[in-house]
């Protein structure tokens, strides 16, 4: 029998509209759950000494994502320089990786998928929608 390579995600729609408190406010407890199960794991990789880069990244991006990733902060309790980083572990650790992302046109519109075989694989899997 054969076994895919892949996990089902399940979906979670966002409207880009909404303020920001609403956007995450109806996150589903059990997303929730599994996103602070992962960013314990991925801030526990990262030494506390290099929060300063958080505010590099709020500063080099002229706040353009400062407020999500404080309003998202807050609904998990956790650190907005916490969150940050951990979304920029992948980044930060690109020379470890290689290429993940790819760009596809189709009939219907671009089709953006990115890779996602970095650590740690299982919780990463549970926490991907």
């Amino acid at each position: 029998m054969a076994v895919n390579p892949w996990l089902a995600c399940p979906t979670y729609s966002v409207n880009l509209d909404d303020s920001m408190e609403r956007r995450f406010a109806g996150m589903p407890p059990d997303l929730l759950a599994k996103v602070r199960s992962l960013l314990r794991e991925l801030t526990a990789w990262i030494p506390h000494e290099t929060r300063y880069l958080a505010d590099a990244v709020r500063v080099l991006t002229e706040h353009r994502f400062h407020h999500e990733v404080v309003t998202l902060a807050d609904i998990l309790g956790v650190d907005w320089r916490d969150l940050m980083l951990a979304n920029l572990a992948y980044d930060l650790r690109a020379s470890r990786y290689g290429c993940s992302t790819i760009a596809l046109a189709t009939g219907d519109g671009p089709v953006l998928a990115r890779n996602m075989d970095w650590m740690p694989p299982d919780l990463l899997a549970r926490a991907s929608c």
